[in-house]
């Protein structure tokens, strides 16, 4: 997680990440190797990676550093599990630079994007488990929504053919916090279809926001 709404990223991040990719990719496939070397080396010395000692610990505190410092970040954590066990967790520069607050695990992020993937995995468990149909209209799951949107299918909405734009047009609407699912939901069924559902594509986040309002619905969960 890189960040949050306090860090002041720098605007270039975004694009300078695209042409860092390189980097990214590398450093990524280096942490798992450093963790994965250390997790062979505890299980033949009988030891634990999560000493400050372990030297799989120092690789990848070396590596994330010189990823964060690269990156040009305020701040970022990282955290790796294998085996359902917790392998590597470690925070760095700032979760807050006017206050100078350090970023810690706890910190709160942004998780944009990445929502989305969590989402989709939540829908794949959903469906795994014989609860949801990907191709049934999701007004079978969430009895306040009305047509079009009930008529919308969890594939669709997933796939990003479902029609509905990708934010709402109202920069007072597109920058307003929701605290529930289900009234993004709303703000999602407020905005007309961009085409037919199923016949194009169109990338949307409102449409992950009526995803979530299925899964709570679905789960009889919060998400």
């Amino acid at each position: 997680s890189l960040c949050n709404k306090n860090t002041h990223c720098s605007s270039s991040f975004r694009t300078n990440l695209k042409t860092m990719r390189p980097f990214y990719i590398l450093c990524y496939c280096l942490l798992i190797s450093a963790l994965s070397l250390g997790a062979v080396a505890e299980q033949s010395a009988q030891s634990t990676i999560a000493t400050p000692t372990s030297s799989a610990q120092v690789m990848a505190d070396t590596l994330m550093h010189a990823f964060w410092s690269k990156t040009g970040v305020a701040g970022m954590s990282v955290a790796v599990s294998q085996g359902g066990e917790l392998r590597y967790s470690k925070s760095f520069g700032y979760a807050d630079l006017r206050k100078q607050l350090p970023m810690e695990a706890t910190s709160q992020l942004r998780t944009a994007s990445v929502a989305k993937v969590i989402t989709a995995t939540a829908l794949g468990k959903l469906v795994t488990d014989g609860k949801l149909d990907l191709d049934a209209p999701i007004g079978q799951y969430i009895d306040y929504l009305k047509a079009p949107y009930s008529q919308l299918t969890a594939r669709q909405l997933a796939g990003h053919t479902s029609g509905i734009p990708h934010r709402p047009a109202s920069k007072k609407a597109k920058n307003k916090h929701y605290t529930e699912a289900k009234e993004a939901a709303a703000l999602a069924t407020t905005q007309d279809l961009l085409f037919e559902p199923g016949t194009a594509y169109a990338y949307s986040s409102l449409g992950y926001n009526l995803l979530s309002a299925l899964i709570e619905s679905v789960a009889g969960k919060p998400y």
